[in-house]
């Protein structure tokens, strides 16, 4: 089996911290460490970690507070780099905003990597509260520049029923082998907040590795809890601009032309929809920065 790191990016809402704690001390196999990286450190914070601390004290929490807002990609790799340190041999990249009552999910994930030659492993995951499909699937679309979902709001349906190798997966909750990162690298720190995963998932397909969808099982998501949404001016800038990261380092020219027209158009009505100077503002700082950025490459 398996030693497994658990590692998730902490922003505020200390009040997920109850269910997800609750969800990792039911699972029937262990992990090594909770490895949790704080990027907005608080009083309230570090209160609620030590009583998660007291409350389930067979759990390992590392607990690491940085000093200023390190950005999603950052923070991962700070708990990447613990987990290898520790001597994991996987890890998971988990959300806070998530619960799942299957005592079993870990080691189920672990099972399915192993049967599957030391692939990925991204269960299904439905709306909190709901059994409503959030990700059953995904793949990267590139005249939009963007991931999908397979069967988002959908019920269950014979396809949403049948696990598969799949083109993405979101760091929501994904079992990595460690062995995938010295491979394909870390994440792209350039990248801060939203399209990390999908650029990381992008590397490790070119270095060969493979993402298996396991419809088997599965978890619930709070989504958006932690950032406002992809609505909020802090959503709008960073989704924009880094969709427009990833097309510049990927695309061909006229892939790039037809995505970046889209991205700019489709991101233009959605901040007309909300009526604010300050979407505005953050759309058109993002397109700026997004097309003129100097990028330095990860090397593939």
């Amino acid at each position: 089996m398996d030693k497994i790191g658990y590692i998730s990016v902490l922003f505020g809402q200390e009040n997920l911290l109850q269910d997800y704690f609750k969800s990792i001390a039911l699972q029937s196999c262990p992990v090594y460490g909770i490895y949790l990286i704080d990027n907005s450190p608080s009083a309230e914070m570090m209160t609620m970690v030590q009583a998660m601390k007291d409350r389930y004290p067979l759990l390992d929490i590392k607990y690491v507070q940085n000093t200023r807002n390190l950005g999603a990609a950052k923070a991962n790799n700070k708990g990447i780099q613990m987990a290898i340190e520790d001597g994991c041999t996987a890890c998971i990249l988990s959300n806070t905003d998530i619960a799942y009552d299957d005592p079993n999910l870990f080691c189920e994930v672990a099972r399915l990597s192993a049967e599957k030659n030391g692939a990925i492993v991204a269960p299904k995951i439905y709306y909190f509260g709901t059994h409503k499909i959030w990700y059953a699937g995904g793949d990267m679309v590139k005249w939009k520049g963007g991931v999908v979902h397979y069967h988002d709001r959908k019920e269950e349906n014979k396809a949403t029923e049948t696990s598969c190798f799949t083109g993405y997966a979101p760091t929501t909750f994904l079992y990595i082998p460690i062995k995938t990162f010295e491979e394909a690298g870390l994440l792209d720190e350039q990248y801060f907040l939203y399209m990390e995963d999908a650029e990381w998932v992008h590397r490790a397909g070119v270095a060969g590795y493979k993402i298996w969808y396991a419809a088997n099982i599965h978890l619930f998501h709070k989504v958006s809890i932690t950032t406002g949404g992809i609505l909020s001016d802090l959503g709008i800038y960073y989704n924009t601009r880094n969709r427009l990261f990833f097309i510049r380092q990927y695309f061909s020219f006229f892939q790039k032309l037809l995505a970046a027209c889209y991205i700019m158009g489709s991101t233009a009505y959605f901040v007309l929809r909300t009526w604010r100077f300050s979407a505005w503002r953050a759309y058109f700082k993002a397109i700026y920065d997004g097309l003129f950025t100097t990028l330095k490459l990860p090397h593939l």
